[in-house]
Formats: structure tokens, C-alpha cells, sequence
């Protein structure tokens, strides 16, 4: 037998004659139990008539109109909950909406009238079908739409006042970080910033001094950086190149004191250069410095390294890193086709700022100066930067002109 909710309430009415002219106010909770001699649920229940008067009605329903009535019960609860849901996704699709119609606002119109004919045609179907078409960025500045579809002068006026206020906000965004960087300097700019204060960026001496900090940097780190260069094997990019002009800029500077070594695929290759040393170079006064970059250079015969390094084309310098922090060494090729030592001293910077041993603000101005006058005392001397030469008749940034150095 089917029993509804509605079958209930009138099995209520008719089961209970002391209240079916009574309006009921409230209900407490129903109190049911179950009748095993006659295999019914029995169900008692208070309710408060129009005099706040409690009365106790009970009626009865059998398990399988029990189980009706919790199944539509279940029913309406998942009812209710999918309303919910529907009214939140309602509420999500109309935000996507809205933000779809302020990024990409459809506002040109799809017909217009003719100006010839005066009759309806599709919108910039042609020259009298004109109607000024403003892409989404545009049409997100009314000031701007307005402008673009009627330049009148009170609209131009309007543009041209937008405009300024715009640019007057973006000048302020521009010296709100200036002024940021001038008082707390690395703080609160963290990175390389070589030409933060002030300098001539033309002739840029804080560009020098990072040069300097790199260099002293490397050589601090002398200890834990090994540099592994391989040469021999692309003879023809090798000779275009002179590659012992290259190697010669390994013996000199802060390169002298890394530890390196020349890397050789085979015996060969070793003897060909060899050769070239001691019969061309050796025997060159014009090319001692070369010879001796040369003899300097410690060599191995390592085919298992090119294997190893994934070496393709010579020469290139693979570094090897081991700070007193890390557990296990790091290996990087830094550099393929160009070896000199300010290739080498830049991408071992770089290297190591990527791997985390350094850090960007390690080099900021201010520290590359600090790092100017630290050397000056410990020298008890001025130290200066190499002159550099500039055209004549430059001019600063202060309208003065340069001479060029003698």
C-alpha cells in the first residue's frame, strides 16, 4: 500500500477527532515505537492547539508505509540538496559571466544603418557601414571608447585628461620604487644592481667593480671550484677560433691560481697540439705568452670524461663545484666554443647563483663599493679602476663634457 505524506496527515485527522478543529501552533518530537503482536508502528505526538493547550495525538502505519514515508523523506532531503547546488552553480556561472563580459565586452553592434541608404547592414560590411571597432582593452576604458567612437572635443578633452592622470600614476609607480631602492638599498631590491646609484650608465664604473667581486669571489673559492677543459676534438671551429689564444687567458689573472686541466679524448689529439706548441709557438718570440699559457696547464688523456659530460663540440669547460655545505659535488658544463676567462668567471657566477651558493644581492652596488674601500684600507692605498676610454665631446648626464683619456 502506498502512503504519502499527504495520507498521513488525513489518517492524523480522522484518527484524532479532539483536534481536528483545533489549529496546530507547534510540534515536539514525535515519540514511535513498534507493535510486534500486530506488526505496526505506533507513533504518539504533542502539538500545542490555538489555546497553547498540549495535546497527544497517536496513530499508526504499517512498516511498509514506514518505509515509504522515509524514502520520501531521503528523496526530499536529495532534492534539497541539489536545489543548493544549483543555486551556487548559478551563482559561479554568472561571476564566469560577468568577468567574461568585462574582459571581452561585446558592444559593437552587429547591423547598423546604411549611411547611404539608410537601411539595416551588417556593421563594417563596408566604408558606409562604418562603426569604429575598439578591441576588448579599449572598451575596458570608457574614457578611451569614447574618444575612439566620437572624437568630439569635449570626449578628446576627457582622453587627454585620462591620459595625464594615467601617466602622472605611472611616473609615481616609477619613483615609489626609486625612492624604495635609495633608502633601503639591497634590502629591498635584492639582486645585481650595478647601476642603482647613480652611475653614468655610458661609462659605468659599479659595472667594474661587479667584475672586480666576481673575480675576488672565485678566487675566495679557489678551495672548491675545479674547472675541466675540453679541447681537441673540432679542429676546424678550434683553429678559426685560435684556441690558444684562449688558453692563454687561463694563466692570467684570477685563473691562475683555479685549479684546471686540459681534457684530451686521445693520444692524438694531445700530440697534435703538442706538436704545434713546441714547433710553432715554443719558437715564436711573438708567441711566448702563448707557449707559456700552454705549459702551464696541467693535461690529461680522459675519453671516458667526454662520455661522461655528454661533450659534443670543443672546446668547452665543465666546473666542479664542492662547498663545505653540500653533500655531494656538482658538475655543469658552463661553457662550449668560447673558454676565456671572463666567459668562464661570468657563467660560474651565474651558476652558481642558479644553484643557490650565491645570491643575486650578493653583488649589489653597495657591497661592490664596500668591497672598493675594504681593499683600499687593507692596501693602505687608493685603488683604482682601469681608465676607460670614451668618444670625445660625450656628454654626462650632468651636460659636461668628456675628454677623452690620454
Amino acid at each position: 500500500m502506498k502512503f504519502s505524506l499527504i495520507t498521513m496527515s488525513a489518517l492524523l485527522l480522522f484518527t484524532s477527532p479532539a483536534i481536528t478543529s483545533a489549529k496546530i501552533i507547534k510540534k515536539n518530537e514525535i515519540k514511535k515505537t513498534f507493535d510486534e503482536d500486530h506488526g505496526w508502528w505506533w507513533y504518539e505526538e504533542e502539538v500545542l492547539d490555538e489555546n497553547e493547550t498540549k495535546t497527544t495525538i497517536k496513530y499508526k502505519i504499517s512498516p511498509e508505509a514506514k518505509r515509504e514515508i522515509e524514502s520520501q523523506k531521503e528523496t526530499q532531503k536529495l532534492l534539497q540538496l541539489l536545489i543548493k547546488q544549483q543555486i551556487i552553480s548559478n551563482q559561479l556561472n554568472k561571476d564566469i559571466k560577468d568577468r567574461l563580459d568585462y574582459a571581452f565586452p561585446d558592444t559593437v553592434p552587429k547591423y547598423t544603418t546604411n549611411k547611404k541608404t539608410g537601411k539595416k547592414c551588417l556593421t563594417n560590411s563596408s566604408k558606409d557601414c562604418f562603426v569604429m571597432p575598439i578591441i576588448a582593452e579599449g572598451q575596458q576604458v570608457p574614457a578611451l571608447k569614447a574618444f575612439l567612437r566620437n572624437p568630439s572635443p569635449e570626449n578628446s578633452k576627457n582622453w587627454l585628461q585620462w591620459q595625464g592622470t594615467y601617466f602622472n600614476h605611472v611616473s609615481n609607480v616609477s619613483h615609489g620604487l626609486r625612492f624604495a631602492f635609495l633608502k633601503d638599498g639591497a634590502e629591498a631590491y635584492p639582486t645585481e644592481t650595478a647601476y642603482a646609484y647613480g652611475d653614468n650608465l655610458f661609462n659605468p664604473r659599479a659595472l667594474d667593480l661587479k667584475t672586480k667581486r666576481e673575480r675576488d669571489t672565485l678566487k675566495s673559492m679557489k678551495e672548491e671550484i675545479a674547472y675541466l677543459i675540453f679541447i681537441g676534438e673540432s679542429l676546424a671551429f678550434e683553429k678559426s677560433t685560435d684556441i690558444f689564444v684562449d688558453l692563454e687567458t687561463l694563466s692570467r689573472g684570477y685563473m691562475k691560481d683555479m685549479n684546471k686541466a686540459l681534457i684530451f679524448s686521445s693520444k692524438e689529439s694531445y700530440n697534435r697540439m703538442e706538436r704545434y706548441a713546441n714547433n710553432v709557438l715554443k719558437n715564436d718570440k711573438t708567441k711566448q705568452s702563448l707557449y707559456n699559457g700552454w705549459s702551464k696547464i696541467k693535461k690529461s688523456i680522459r675519453p671516458n670524461l667526454f662520455k661522461t659530460y655528454n661533450i659534443v663540440m670543443t672546446p668547452a669547460a665543465v666546473a666542479y663545484i664542492k662547498t663545505k655545505e653540500m653533500k655531494k659535488p656538482l658538475f655543469q658544463t658552463i661553457s662550449v666554443g668560447n673558454i676565456t676567462r671572463n666567459k668562464i668567471r661570468e657563467n660560474t657566477i651565474e651558476f652558481l647563483k642558479y644553484s643557490g651558493i650565491l645570491k643575486g644581492a650578493d653583488f649589489s652596488a653597495d657591497k661592490n663599493w664596500n668591497s672598493l674601500e675594504k681593499d683600499s684600507k687593507m692596501l693602505k692605498k687608493q685603488v683604482e679602476l682601469p681608465k676607460r676610454e670614451l668618444p670625445k665631446n660625450h656628454k654626462n648626464g650632468d651636460g659636461e663634457e668628456y675628454e677623452k683619456d690620454k
